[in-house]
């Protein structure tokens, strides 16, 4: 899956290209009708395009075979509570 993060990112998948940050500021969150979900962190410009995302993912196997996608939330991630859990984690 951490192909998958890193390689949304670095694609151009907007018409025409655009370059992207590369700089994850947002968490898009897929729930799946077997209540499974799958977390994706992206840059500003591809949560604005979570559509392309879901393509891309659906594309790459990402999805649970045999669900349907039943909801997609989008959150913005805060520095403030977003790096004490990577800090947390690291420690780990």
């Amino acid at each position: 899956m951490v192909n998958i993060f890193s390689s949304i990112c670095e694609m151009n998948l907007v018409t025409p290209p655009q370059p992207c940050s590369g700089r994850r500021t947002h968490r898009v969150e897929f729930q799946f009708s077997d209540n499974s979900r799958l977390q994706v962190f992206v840059c500003q410009r591809h949560a604005a395009e979570v559509a392309i995302v879901e393509k891309a993912l659906l594309m790459s196997g990402e999805f649970p075979e045999g669900a349907d996608l039943v909801a997609v939330s989008t959150c913005e991630l805060k520095i403030g509570t977003f790096a004490p859990t990577l800090a947390v984690a690291a420690a780990k």
